[in-house]
């Protein structure tokens, strides 16, 4: 089996040159091997593999499916491939037959398997449970991601993958990897029946590692924000709460400079980038990758570093100006008035808190359209004045806003009586 690594280095490579290594097993005559039973599973397996089972309902599968193939061991099928009749053979056939096992059991090419119920899949990761079967764990955390009894099985998983000595760990085997990687998709799959709590913990802990194992993470965003968006307030209330997650993002990712490999977290690759190249350019694509380049050189694998995080950029910045989905629903369903717009754009300047600029040029206008109350109202509903981030913007901008002339109160208050702040009710009804 592979050497201990990061989780993202098992990715790296080619699916192709794993369908390549799987093609030659199905092709190869072991005859050195007695065990004809073990030798023909085997090449049972790779054929499995190479079919898909499960992804032939659409292209998202079939591509999430291919990723996994990273995890195949080409180094033990080849050491299997070139035994000769002196060496001892049944080892190394045994444990490809395990590692094959394995995989097919993540991505569906061993059917009729077991399924844990949720309360055991509870006493697997709590180990009251040790002596329990691998490829029915697999195969479980697999059909989770298809719908089994969601509601019962996140509530098992997300506990678990939420804890400190899981988030914490660093190095890992193909195995580990495997089992992790099932445990991720089966939470992003289920992202649009997550609670909002549930959602905030998968961005901030599983955000880029679900795009390494090539869950279609732009896809289920896109989803998830125009399913049950009614009106504009719902949309950007998704955008509200799906930014605030990703800006508390705590993954770290492999960079490689100077020849040395070290970690970053991938929030400060992005705020790097930003300061980088600017507000001008935070969107194309050439000056992403210029940018990532940078970190990964001539690193073999290089390749999927930058594709990875060009995608983690482009769906962070989309969400940051909300427009990663092109046409929401509610356009197809409701005339928008132009207050409902003014709303959208007023309450997202608001989010940024960066550029306080077009609000105040807004309500510096003769008769601005949408009052300053109404605004402030959607505010007091959306941000949580416990949180210091949201204190330094509301603080920041009664400060821009007197300046402007514009209000002479400010916008929230210090009650000594419960030494916390309020929303200031005279400037909301």
């Amino acid at each position: 089996m592979q050497e201990m690594a990061s989780f993202e280095q098992f990715f790296t490579g080619s699916w192709q040159e794993s369908a390549q290594a799987l093609q030659k097993l199905v092709n190869f005559d072991f005859v050195n091997h007695s065990n004809k039973e073990r030798i023909a599973d085997i090449k049972l397996l790779a054929s499995n593999l190479l079919s898909y089972p499960e992804a032939v309902l659409d292209d998202i599968w079939q591509e999430e499916n291919q990723e996994f193939l990273l995890l195949l061991d080409t180094n033990l099928v080849n050491k299997a491939l070139s035994l000769t009749p002196n060496e001892d053979t049944e080892k190394v056939v045994q444990q490809l037959h395990e590692h094959l096992q394995l995989l097919c059991a993540a991505t569906g090419g061993l059917p009729g398997l077991a399924i844990y119920t949720p309360q055991e899949l509870s006493n697997i990761f709590s180990q009251k449970m040790v002596d329990y079967d691998k490829h029915s764990f697999l195969y479980t955390c697999l059909q989770i991601s298809l719908g089994l009894d969601h509601e019962e099985y996140i509530d098992v998983i997300m506990p678990f993958m939420t804890l400190e000595v899981v988030l914490a760990r660093r190095d890992f085997n193909t195995e580990d990897t495997l089992m992790y990687a099932v445990l991720i998709k089966a939470l992003w799959f289920n992202f649009l029946l997550l609670s909002d709590d549930d959602r905030y913990e998968l961005l901030k802990n599983y955000f880029y590692k679900a795009i390494v194992i090539g869950a279609p993470v732009q896809k289920i965003l896109q989803n998830y924000l125009d399913v049950n968006s009614y009106n504009q307030y719902i949309y950007l209330k998704k955008y509200i709460d799906l930014i605030k997650a990703l800006k508390k993002n705590t993954e770290n990712i492999l960079v490689f400079q100077d020849n040395k490999t070290s970690t970053k977290p991938l929030l400060s690759m992005i705020n790097d980038y930003v300061v980088s190249v600017g507000e001008v350019k935070i969107l194309d694509g050439l000056a992403q990758k210029d940018f990532l380049s940078s970190f990964y050189g001539s690193i073999k694998g290089w390749g999927k570093y930058v594709k990875w995080l060009t995608e983690v950029f482009y769906i962070f910045f989309h969400i940051e100006r909300a427009n990663l989905l092109e046409k929401p629903a509610f356009n197809e369903k409701n005339k928008i008035s132009q207050s409902e717009e003014d709303l959208l754009d007023l309450l997202y300047i608001i989010l940024m808190g960066n550029d306080w600029s077009k609000l105040i040029s807004y309500y510096k206008q003769a008769n601005p359209l949408l009052p300053l109350q109404v605004v402030l109202r959607y505010c007091s509903k959306d941000f949580i004045l416990d949180d210091e981030d949201v204190l330094d913007k509301f603080l920041d901008l009664t400060q821009a806003l007197k300046d402007a002339d514009i209000i002479d109160k400010d916008i929230i208050e210090f009650h000594e009586s419960d030494g916390k702040f309020h929303w200031n009710e005279e400037l909301i009804y």
